[in-house]
């Protein structure tokens, strides 16, 4: 292909050979059933610079551990990237497209002036879960944002609520171009590569609310944290409007995973959906705001009994958050996917909201396991991933 734009979304069941001259996809998705071949910097796939909407590269990827390479860029960089998944995955259908600058919000929001390559990547999956991939993205000097440190950088995943930074920071591979890769990586989202001055930073990696009778309980867990005072949950009844409803002293600096919850009780009386955002509030008075969610209050569906699961992916541990299980013993069993037992245990629950924390578990394999929780008879299972990382 020679300079061609797309004026619709089409699929591709053969070979696509791309020459000298780009293929604009503009808000349309190409699909590729097969092979692409001859794609550089002369020319590429080039996607939508708007981040909120555009069509994306769209292709196969086995669970075989081998890398299939997404050629796609902006209108004046070609800024590829490569999708593998592993063998403990799900053979799935992955779509990706590239916008200018990395901004604070993933998708939105003020651009980053330092230490950041200038792009970003959006890579979704057609079928959600089940997966272990590893992401390799690809750019050239011009787009580096002035004081980047090539040496020491890493590529980081903004989670919907903020950027979740590398585990760790290394030196970037090729002569310009150059790449990074981020192995471990079980959901998608937008992608960036930053250096280790924390331009990109860990903070909130979850952010829930949950509606239990007439009250909704707010929880949150932060990865790290710096120069942070405190936070505070606010409320609102429209969406727009918002007040607080309580106050949360901050660790100040960790970095360690610190959970947060917060009871904001009878708000159900307020109205049937109720919004929730945080605020979090450094000693310098800085604010920054994650959400808003909603919770919907639905009479008797509210008082079931509730569980979740966090982090998921998990590491070396996680918790189990139940409410509802007040007076019960509740039993726990871990099995991998083939469903062997892989750990097993009994817990009395003395409270509404309880939060149990499993330790220990460093030693189990990388993979998809299932926790079967059994509250009086009634089992709920959930599906949880244990990282490389």
């Amino acid at each position: 292909l020679n300079g061609v734009t797309l004026s619709q979304s089409i699929t591709i069941n053969g070979r696509l050979l791309l020459g000298n001259g780009n293929l604009l996809i503009g808000n349309n998705n190409l699909t590729v059933n097969g092979t692409i071949t001859g794609a550089s910097s002369a020319g590429y796939v080039v996607t939508n610079s708007i981040p909120s909407i555009g069509g994306s590269l769209r292709r196969t990827v086995a669970n075989n551990n081998t890398a299939v390479t997404f050629p796609v860029g902006s209108l004046n960089s070609y800024t590829p990237a490569q999708v593998t998944l592993s063998n403990t995955s799900v053979t799935d259908i992955i779509s990706v497209r590239v916008f200018n600058n990395a901004l604070a919000n993933g998708n939105n929001g003020s651009a980053f002036t330092g230490n950041v390559v200038d792009r970003s990547w959006i890579v979704s999956e057609n079928v959600v879960g089940g997966s272990n991939a590893t992401i390799n993205l690809t750019w050239d000097d011009s787009l580096e944002v002035s004081g980047f440190n090539r040496l020491l950088c890493g590529v980081a995943r903004h989670n919907g609520f903020n950027w979740i930074a590398p585990s760790t920071y290394g030196a970037a591979t090729g002569t310009n171009p150059y790449s990074r890769s981020l192995s471990g990586i079980t959901s998608f989202g937008v992608f960036s590569v930053g250096d280790n001055t924390g331009t990109l930073p860990v903070e909130i990696s979850t952010f829930t609310a949950k509606a239990y009778g007439k009250d909704a309980f707010i929880n949150w867990v932060t990865v790290s944290e710096i120069n942070n005072s405190h936070f505070e949950v606010e409320r609102s009844i429209d969406g727009k409007n918002y007040e607080m409803v309580g106050k949360v002293k901050g660790a100040g600096n960790s970095s360690t995973l610190n959970k947060y919850q917060l009871l904001d009780q009878n708000a159900a009386y307020l109205n049937q959906i109720v919004y929730y955002r945080l605020k979090q509030v450094d000693y310098d008075g800085e604010e920054s705001f994650f959400g808003p969610i909603k919770v919907e209050f639905n009479n008797d569906e509210n008082a079931k009994l509730s569980a979740d699961v966090y982090p998921n992916p998990f590491n070396n541990e996680f918790n189990i958050e139940l409410i509802g299980a007040k007076g019960e013993t509740v039993k726990f069993n871990l099995v991998d996917i083939q469903g062997k037992e892989v750990k097993y245990f009994e817990e009395n629950i003395d409270s509404d909201l309880s939060v149990i924390n499993l330790k220990s578990l460093e030693n189990i394999q990388t993979g998809i396991y299932f926790l079967q929780i059994n509250i009086k008879g009634e089992i709920q299972t959930k599906k949880i991933i244990k990282s490389s990382n």
